[in-house]
């Protein structure tokens, strides 16, 4: 076989620089390493639960119970299994265990507690199982978020517009008097605050939490004493997972939302081991992929809903999801 003149030349420079011969090899195996998702396909949702409200959050408990927020009148509504309300409570106003209008209502539901809370404002509502106002925690900075471990600590995640502002807590608590046992500060050195702030606490399983963003493909691992363990991200996603992030302003109200993913959950399946992060359009702000991780951060699969949902909660291994349709709301599992 003759070689062409184009190809001896081509040998002579690899034989004299080993270097240009390192650099082909390098990007003939970075090529080979795209990453290829485990994708399952869920196929159909069972409806568990139906109401002609428009939750604006809602938990299953390890009784079967599901807890939905309305923040159309400023309620927490108590569902049992067969889909009958047996407890409400809440109203709009300034007074204990009331709320803001037009605001959304968030609640966590742990062992003997529920919690609830507007999006933006300082206080926290204490319930008993049966929606029975127990006290309001009063907290330091604007809220995002708050999970419960065991009724004994508390993870918030807080909205910070400036360097200076605080934007992630543990409190450890007695019901008697809030005792800080320990806090940190997460600061961002970005123009954009909103966007880079903390947007999920995520309790895991002997005292480690999750710290994630809605905004930003990142995710912290800490033991409860606030010591890194790892972080991991989304594989196949870019780092920023929205490149209006480089925005120097943020979009005025009632601007058209740039097309980009959105990080709208994080949960964690205690039965699996699994943490479970939903992601999905930032215009619709609807999510339909659902990406699963050990408890180590190692990524296991992604899971493909056959519709897009809100919300997403797990109780017993079993995953619940809230899917809106024209005239009610369904609670489905799957």
């Amino acid at each position: 076989m003759e070689l062409t003149s184009d190809i001896i030349m081509f040998i002579n420079v690899i034989k004299i620089n080993p270097t240009l011969l390192t650099l082909l090899l390098f990007v003939s195996c970075t090529k080979q390493e795209k990453f290829d998702p485990l994708l399952i396909n869920t196929t159909s949702f069972d409806v568990v639960l139906s109401v002609e409200f428009s939750p604006s959050a809602f938990e299953v408990d390890s009784e079967g119970f599901y807890y939905l927020a309305n923040s159309a009148d400023g309620s927490i509504k108590k569902f049992d299994n067969r889909g009958s309300l047996i407890a409400s409570a809440g109203r709009f106003g300034q007074g204990p265990g009331e709320y803001a209008e037009l605001q959304p209502i968030k609640i966590c539901v742990s062992r003997n507690r529920v919690y609830a809370y507007n999006i933006g404002h300082m206080f926290v509502h204490v319930y008993s199982k049966d929606l029975d106002f127990k006290e309001t925690i009063s907290l330091e900075y604007p809220l995002l978020d708050m999970r419960s471990i065991d009724d004994e600590f508390f993870l918030f995640s807080y909205i910070a517009m400036s360097q200076n502002d605080k934007n992630f807590e543990v409190m450890g608590r007695n019901y008697e008097n809030s005792t800080n046992i320990h806090f940190q500060i997460s600061r961002s050195n970005h123009r954009n605050f909103y966007f880079r702030n903390i947007r999920f606490v995520t309790p895991l399983t002997d005292g480690m939490y999750l710290k994630s963003y809605a905004y930003v493909n990142s995710n912290s691992i800490y033991n409860i004493n606030g010591e890194l363990i790892k972080n991991f991200k989304i594989p196949g996603y870019p780092d920023q997972i929205s490149d209006f992030l480089d925005s120097e302003f943020s979009p005025p109200p009632g601007m058209e939302a740039p097309e980009f993913s959105l990080i709208s959950q994080v949960i964690y399946d205690s039965k699996n081991g699994e943490i479970m992060i939903l992601e999905g359009d930032y215009s619709e702000y609807l999510s339909e992929r659902i990406h699963a991780f050990t408890i180590s951060g190692d990524y296991l699969y992604t899971r493909k809903l056959p519709e897009k949902v809100d919300f997403i909660a797990v109780q017993n291994g079993i995953l619940y999801g809230l899917v809106r349709r024209d005239e009610r709301v369904d609670i489905v599992y799957f």
